[in-house]
């Protein structure tokens, strides 16, 4: 989903709530952009080992991706 549609859905969705005095306190216009932007990505070279990430080559993960598909 494009970030602008899901910022505006999450602007609507904002509306609604505020409406109903069911305000979150979030900014959800916001949300989408770190949804999809870098503040909620998982950075591998970091913390790979720690959770059982190996590095791989390209070609021996598309050799095992044709053999798999045999």
């Amino acid at each position: 989903m494009p970030n602008a549609a899901l910022t505006a859905g999450l602007r609507a969705d904002a509306a609604r709530l505020r409406v109903q005095k069911k305000d979150s306190g979030l900014t959800l216009s916001r949300l989408a952009g770190d949804l999809i932007g870098r503040d909620l990505s998982l950075d591998t070279r970091a913390c790979g080992s720690a959770i059982g990430l190996t590095p791989r080559s390209l070609d021996a993960e598309i050799v095992a991706t044709v053999a798999a598909c045999r």
